[in-house]
């Protein structure tokens, strides 16, 4: 039944023998799997359950993965860890730590969050737009017309990708050498994540190499960037920078005629669910991750108005700002836990004086 095998002896740290994955549960729960191991404090009066959650948490795997070989058997209970021989040491460490964990779920949360209202919001600006009093259309309230996308508003059209950008052009296919000592960076699908450019693993070639990549590539600042092979086809992000770069064959560039589409507009179409189920139909069947710059240019889009483009880009855009700006704050509060616990759980920096003057304010 429902309520039979529920775990109620709380808290506890939950452990994945094989994983070694680790979690502190202080609510009711149910494991069916048996690599599941429950942990509690040997000697309560002695340790706190928490502090000892954060500590397991920071120990490494000393053996190579994927033998299939149970981890707290064989290694992780044989273990020897220091700590502090106070319990009230020890619950301040992990009071502390938990305070750092509480902001960054809160602060998961919000991004969640907002990414859930931009995802609603995509589906409804880019099929029915918002009129010019600032309302999404409806066809209870607007005329709507049918199209190969379906029905949209008789202000809109529907044309192919190639039917409103002036280029679409993919990179080099004959890869270059890469240069550590290089000042052109080298863009490849790596580097195209879902919505930015990644440069923290980007390589770079010379102005030797670049010049005869850019003869046939001229990617311009503005354009929309593609990944059209591989496990990430799909993604695509903005090119922010003023310098040249080369771009390998991966990656397609996308110029929209301005006077019909504007890029962000492009970017963010691509960007959502429709413009993904699009590319990944176009790819159904086919033994390799790939779409050709044949079939980009045969993908349609639905077209507003340059105004009305404006518009919409402007809404989804402040979603993306605060989904950025939090990524940052998620990122800080991440460095701010490592840190913490590299002093606090190494012994590094006590907390007994924190400890000393709760004493002396409860006097």
């Amino acid at each position: 039944t429902e309520t039979d095998g529920i775990f109620t002896n709380l808290p506890v740290i939950i452990f994945d023998d094989f994983t070694t994955y680790c979690r502190f549960v202080d609510f009711q729960f149910k494991v069916k799997s048996s690599a599941v191991k429950f942990l509690k404090e040997r000697f309560p009066e002695k340790n706190d359950i928490k502090f000892l959650f954060e500590k397991l948490s920071t120990l490494k795997l000393t053996t190579v993965g994927g033998d299939h070989k149970r981890r707290w058997i064989s290694e992780y209970s044989k273990k020897k860890v220091l700590l502090p021989k106070s319990k009230q040491e020890q619950s301040k460490i992990a009071e502390i730590l938990s305070t750092v964990d509480k902001a960054i779920e809160q602060t998961e949360g919000l991004i969640a969050k907002y990414r859930r209202i931009k995802t609603g919001l995509m589906h409804d600006l880019l099929t029915r737009g918002i009129d010019e009093q600032g309302n999404i259309r409806s066809e209870e309230t607007h005329c709507f017309k049918n199209s190969p996308l379906g029905r949209i508003p008789v202000e809109w059209e529907v044309v192919t990708w190639k039917e409103c950008c002036t280029r679409i052009q993919d990179g080099t296919h004959f890869s270059p050498k890469t240069d550590s000592n290089g000042k052109i960076k080298y863009i490849t699908s790596k580097n195209i994540k879902f919505g930015y450019i990644d440069l923290s693993e980007v390589e770079y070639i010379d102005h030797k190499q670049h010049k005869g990549i850019y003869q046939h590539c001229p990617v311009k600042k503005g354009d929309v960037l593609l990944t059209k092979d591989g496990a990430n086809t799909g993604n695509c992000a903005l090119n922010t920078f003023d310098e040249e770069f080369s771009l390998l064959s991966s990656v397609a560039f996308l110029r929209p005629n301005k006077s019909s589409l504007i890029s962000e507009y492009l970017f963010q179409f691509i960007l959502s669910n429709r413009g993904q189920n699009m590319i990944k139909d176009a790819m159904s069947g086919l033994a390799i991750t790939r779409i050709t710059l044949k079939i980009i240019n045969s993908f349609f889009i639905k077209l507003p108005s340059v105004q009305e483009q404006k518009k919409i880009v402007s809404i989804l855009s402040s979603f993306d700002k605060k989904i950025k700006s939090d990524n940052r704050n998620l990122m800080k509060l991440k460095n701010i836990k490592t840190a913490l616990m590299q002093d606090l759980l190494t012994g590094k920096v006590r907390v007994t004086k924190l400890l000393e003057k709760e004493a002396e304010a409860a006097v």
